[in-house]
């Protein structure tokens, strides 16, 4: 009785699997060679074409969400310019703080200059923050190397210096730079421009572009340096959501009107950059289906292998009563187990070969001297697999699939048995 408990398990869980499940698994362990090789190559095909798309996806998606955490982590969303610095800004605030979206403001004086090393010079967005209230904004605490946000205080004239434009100017902690302003100072000796001492605290290093060219101080120290000249005074505030802020923009102009001279957003400088990543994705999604197009359409030749071999055998299946479904059943279940298979496995290699460039990329900049990256707007080769563009591929492969396994498995199965028989 113990004996023969597993066996009946074994026959009826046989018997509850559909028989064109059976049949077609069957058919996918056949001993002939070419069917083998055939349905391999289709498979390996697969793998190879979901895998691709999937990284393309990730990459993209890591450029992504390396802006959005880096850059826009660190740039406030939306500035309003204040038209005359001496003005009362509560009433501004206060209507900027009860607008819906507005999570967090902070006053800023932003202007540019040219930063001057004892060897090399080069250009800076220079921007007076408030170390106080500057967290409601901008995530620059978190990328600050070598010191801490409160060591800018006032009257100090310290500045923090992106880390690449440190870099390329060869200063460090401790190290003084020369500010020159775009504005004259007039004395006996005639016209110069004004120009400052200042002494670097230490960087800031968000690794992406704005490393190339941003320098924060005290926001005193930079009333003194660019003189309440108009427009140089803002508030600075951040959104729920980023990609509402040129909505945000004109309902703030709107709801403050003539009370500034300009609203500005993130997407002045890095709306186009963002645009183009997102248009690339959606163009690699289209480019790279094709291929999974391809590959899924060289199941074919393998069904046509498996119809060919096995043709005697449908036949007499449909003799002794087998519908013309369940036969359609037997081939779609041969073409549909080699997609899932090899949707799984692409995915597999995608997620392995992704995070192996995670790592490699930075070890290959740091080996070869040469930061290939350095145009773009991280500095490193971010991959984010996100579950909605694996379900978009994933779903993708198995629809060109199912296509490509439905039109061969229909024809196959409409064959005669009576002619088949007749010829056998």
């Amino acid at each position: 009785m113990q004996f023969g408990q597993p066996a009946d398990s074994v026959g009826f869980l046989a018997l509850t699997i559909p028989l064109f499940l059976r049949i077609g698994w069957r058919y996918l362990g056949s001993s002939r060679q070419s069917l083998r090789f055939v349905t391999r190559l289709s498979a390996i095909g697969l793998v190879i074409s979901v895998a691709t798309l999937l990284l393309v996806q990730g990459v993209l998606a890591g450029f992504e969400s390396e802006m959005r955490e880096r850059v826009l982590g660190v740039l406030p969303h939306v500035s309003i310019h204040v038209n005359e610095f001496k003005q009362s800004l509560k009433q501004v605030q206060s209507r900027i703080e009860s607008a819906e979206g507005v999570i967090g403001t902070s006053l800023a004086v932003v202007g540019n200059g040219l930063l001057v090393s004892t060897e090399r010079m080069g250009w800076v967005a220079l921007t007076g923050i408030d170390p106080e209230s500057i967290d409601a904004v901008s995530d620059i605490s978190k990328h600050v190397v070598g010191t801490e946000l409160s060591a800018l205080e006032d009257a100090r004239f310290g500045v923090l210096v992106g880390s690449r434009l440190a870099e390329r100017l060869r200063v460090g902690a401790g190290d003084e730079l020369t500010l020159v302003l775009p504005s004259a100072s007039v004395s006996i000796a005639g016209v110069f421009p004004r120009q400052r001492q200042l002494g670097v605290l230490g960087t800031v290093e968000t690794k992406s572009l704005l490393d190339d060219e941003l320098a924060f101080m005290h926001i005193r120290d930079a009333q003194r340096l660019f003189r309440d000249r108009p427009g140089s005074k803002a508030w600075n505030f951040r959104l729920e959501d980023p990609l509402q802020s040129r909505q945000m923009r004109w309902k703030l102009r709107f709801l403050i009107g003539a009370e500034i001279a300009a609203i500005s957003d993130w997407t002045d400088w890095l709306g186009p950059i963002y645009e183009a990543i997102i248009t690339q994705k959606v163009a690699f999604l289209f480019i790279f289906s094709i291929f999974v197009a391809v590959a899924a359409f060289s199941l074919v030749s393998g069904l046509v292998l498996v119809v060919h071999d096995n043709i005697g055998e449908n036949a007499v299946l449909r003799t002794l009563g087998a519908r013309t479904a369940s036969m359609a059943g037997v081939f779609l279940t041969v073409g549909m187990t080699v997609a899932v298979l090899g949707t799984v496995g692409g995915g597999v290699v995608a997620v392995i070969v992704g995070h192996v460039l995670r790592w490699a990329a930075p070890a290959i900049d740091q080996a070869s001297g040469v930061n290939l990256l350095n145009q773009y707007v991280v500095s490193g080769l971010p991959v984010d697999f996100r579950v909605a563009d694996i379900l978009a591929v994933a779903g993708i492969a198995i629809a060109l699939c199912f296509m490509a396994t439905l039109v061969s498995a229909v024809r196959a199965s409409a064959a005669k048995p009576a002619e088949v028989l007749r010829h056998e």
